[in-house]
């Protein structure tokens, strides 16, 4: 791999860090069982049907998929990929203490408001 500089990743890169493990709550549970567990909830399965499909109990399974990351199914935010000089704009047409989004959101309202005014079609 000629365009990777430095040393390559070592041999236990990405594995989980030993003091997470010593952290994480006592389930009973096998590691390898957990690692079952968490596999099922990334893909959609409640923990109730988890819980029951495996025989282990519902305290169990919400403790190990306690700290488990899940996409956010309804984001109240998303990211505005815009030019410098959209950007530039954005902030000059802000008022005074008004946040971007907020700006924005404005901004997007005073043009259909205006475009309903003409008629002109979406």
């Amino acid at each position: 791999m000629p365009f990777v500089k430095g040393p390559p990743p070592g041999p236990h890169a990405g594995a989980i860090s030993p003091d997470t493990v010593k952290i994480r709550p006592k389930t009973g549970m096998t590691l390898e069982s957990e690692k079952h567990v968490r596999k099922l909830r990334r893909t959609g399965i409640t923990c109730e049907d988890i819980a029951s499909k495996l025989g282990f109990s519902l305290r169990q399974v919400e403790i190990v998929c306690a700290n488990l990351r899940m996409p956010n199914c309804a984001p109240k935010r998303v990211t505005g990929n815009l030019t410098l000089a959209s950007g530039q704009f954005l902030k000059r047409e802000a008022r005074p203490g008004e946040p971007q989004w907020a700006t924005h959101e404005r901004i997007i309202e005073e043009l259909l408001e205006l475009r309903e005014r003409v008629g002109k079609p979406r």
